[in-house]
């Protein structure tokens, strides 16, 4: 990976005059590869997450339609990412949410969390119905 970047931005770094110069032009590099690999993580996370039908509402408990997605940007530290995340409509509250952290693919601290994640990719939510 570092030959390929280093053949993309040859000319960059050829041109880069001091030390300096050159560790804020691949400083630039690694953000940009970093924010990339954050929108690619957080767009797959989306990707299974929208592939439940239902979600459990967070508020009632009932099992709720997935809606259409919507286009979220967020400001990373290493830039702006964006993707487009799940939505789920529950008639009983009358809202709209998103998945929750564990059917999003975040893995918490509960006692085997990993061990679900790695067999569902979920975070191995169960929903049940109300």
């Amino acid at each position: 990976m570092v030959e390929q970047l280093a053949r993309e931005h040859q000319q960059e770094l050829a041109a880069a005059g001091t030390l300096v110069d050159l560790e804020e032009l691949t400083a630039g590099i690694g953000d940009e590869v970093g924010r990339q690999l954050c929108e690619n993580e957080l767009t797959s996370r989306s990707e299974r997450a929208a592939k439940l039908e239902q979600c459990e509402c967070p508020k009632c408990g009932v099992l709720c339609p997935r809606g259409d997605p919507e286009p979220v940007v967020l400001q990373g530290s290493r830039g702006e990412v964006s993707f487009n995340q799940p939505s789920y409509f529950c008639p009983r509250c009358r809202r709209s949410f998103f998945p929750s952290g564990r059917s999003f693919g975040l893995v918490g601290a509960e006692h085997g969390d990993a061990e679900d994640f790695a067999k569902d990719g979920l975070g191995g939510q169960q929903s049940r119905q109300l």
